[in-house]
């Protein structure tokens, strides 16, 4: 589709969320698709955003040479689609901020913090790598990791740079929060709160033990492809067995989990996972067989050794996608 095809699409469900109706869904398929599950960040097919009350609808699609998104709110007709020439995702969240700033969205636009009038202070090396980690907030995740010899924040598909103005307290040019982490009472990092314009919002929580962590779905699987891009693989797997424990139903986790299997080297379980599944549907329309061609694809693309790949698919007699 263009992107005008995506805005009209976008308006029809606004018009069928305030009860006309729609053109292209049922008004119970409307209801699911617009409609939180569970209280998560998921409808049937899009994300939902509650803003302070103001509630947006969104979804985010790339692929070989392009990527784009919609975000559109529920009930005040505001609306965006972007398709760019590029995988890069890193400007569309600016294209949004700068959309939102100038038409006045809801509880959207909060000015990232350009400058700043603390002055900034070197952290020990030793004190950083104790932030190191995954954290989870609201509806959201983030990651301070370790690229070269720097220190990173990761949110929203960017790796930005933190300034700190104590030792605890940092801020990103890229987002308006400004973050402070904090310990627990064994004097472990706990997390880090969350400030923008004097107003706190609900902390980050840092990920330290996974047998009791309650995610969706979906937050897994992004966890996880962060993990897996950045070849984490020990850890990616880690966070793959407990989701697998929370969605055992999940054939997409259970196809991922496998991979990591492969990158890890372990074969046994790896074929153990694929043998179990072979002649499963991962959606309508796209088999077990199609969907580890195109994640065959996608691992050459990204970088990964996919040679590990040639006995799995040479033993399943499953033909490796062409070029690959």
């Amino acid at each position: 589709m263009t992107p005008s095809d995506l805005c009209n699409y976008i308006i029809d469900m606004q018009s069928a969320y305030k009860g006309k109706p729609s053109k292209v869904l049922s008004p119970e398929m409307v209801k699911l698709h617009l409609s939180p599950y569970n209280n998560g960040p998921t409808g049937m097919g899009t994300f939902i955003d509650d803003l302070d009350g103001a509630k947006y609808f969104l979804h985010s699609a790339g692929n070989d040479g392009f990527c784009g998104f919609y975000f559109a709110s529920l009930e005040d007709g505001y609306g965006l689609v972007v398709f760019l020439n590029s995988e890069d995702a890193g400007l569309l969240p600016e294209i949004l901020s700068c959309v939102a700033k100038t038409y006045s969205w809801k509880n959207l636009y909060r000015e990232p913090q350009r400058k700043y009038t603390e002055k900034s202070v070197a952290v020990p090396d030793s004190v950083l790598k104790t932030y190191e980690g995954i954290y989870v907030y609201e509806q959201s995740w983030a990651a301070v990791e370790k690229k070269g010899s720097e220190y990173y924040f990761y949110a929203n598909g960017m790796h930005v740079k933190m300034h700190y103005t104590t030792p605890t307290r940092f801020y990103n040019e890229e987002f308006s929060a400004v973050k402070e982490f904090f310990k627990d009472e064994k004097g472990n990092i706990a997390g880090y709160t969350r400030t923008v314009d004097g107003k706190e919002y609900p902390k980050a929580l840092k990920i330290t033990n996974l047998d009791t962590l309650r995610l969706e779905s979906g937050r897994f699987l992004d966890i996880c492809r962060y993990l897996l891009d950045n070849k984490k693989y020990a850890e990616c797997l880690a966070y793959y067995k407990r989701a697998a424990q929370l969605y055992p139903d999940d054939l997409t986790m259970q196809m991922n989990m496998a991979h990591v299997h492969v990158f890890n080297r372990d074969y046994e379980n790896a074929m153990a996972i694929y043998k179990a599944h072979l002649k499963d549907t991962i959606s309508p329309g796209n088999s077990w067989e199609n969907q580890m061609q195109n994640d065959l694809a996608y691992f050459a693309e990204h970088y990964h050794d996919v040679e590990p790949f040639d006995k799995i698919f040479a033993a399943l007699k499953i033909q490796k996608p062409k070029g690959y």
